[in-house]
């Protein structure tokens, strides 16, 4: 065969178990392969916020409440998208529709349209009775979140009913909140993926 020049490198395996002799770009010394040579799609970090406590709050017509507890931070590199999935477990004081929006920042994200005066949410869940609670899923991708690999991103959930009077909405919780064993509370979970583009 012709026409092929071969470098070979010294590579050392150390007793710390790092590895010393390898260029850079694709592979270094610290990691199997560096962050920024991470091929897209892969996972470069997670971060879970668990919420186990029973949250409520009194709710205004056509206003959103916004509980600080359900606030995600994220801090990812520039060019990077974040993956955003979970549920929210809850209640309704008049067993009605709790309607769920995303937001990164100031800016809300998925969705729905506009279309006249309905409001514009990311997901619904109808809660059957003051003694039932729904769990109201939610994922999305979000392709531009602005990361520079310094700064963290909150992202935060907005929660509204349709009722035209104030009622009470609950997180992990029935309204009634019957201290029984027919009774449960639950947990919600927001999961934040940042994904090398």
């Amino acid at each position: 065969i012709t026409g092929l020049s071969f470098k070979i490198m010294p590579i050392t395996i150390n007793g710390s178990g790092t590895i010393t002799g390898l260029s850079t770009g694709g592979i270094s010394n610290a990691g199997a392969v560096a962050a920024a040579a991470l091929p897209d799609g892969t996972i470069k970090q997670v971060v879970q916020n668990n919420i186990s406590e029973k949250l409520s709050n009194s709710t205004a017509s056509e206003a959103w409440w916004t509980p600080s507890e359900l606030n995600t931070n994220i801090t990812p590199a520039t060019g990077s998208k974040v993956l955003i999935q979970g549920w929210i477990n809850v209640g309704a004081s008049a067993g009605m529709t709790i309607f769920i929006k995303l937001r990164r920042g100031s800016t809300d994200i998925s969705i729905a349209d506009a279309a006249g005066s309905r409001r514009r949410s990311t997901a619904s869940g109808n809660c059957i009775s003051v003694s039932g609670s729904q769990a109201v899923p939610f994922s999305f991708l979000d392709a531009s979140p602005g990361g520079d690999g310094s700064t963290a991103i909150t992202y935060t959930i907005y929660l509204s009913h349709p009722s035209g009077s104030t009622q009470t909405i609950s997180i992990n919780s029935d309204h009634a909140d019957g201290d029984d064993a027919d009774a449960a509370r639950q947990s919600s979970n927001i999961i934040l993926m940042e994904v090398a583009a």
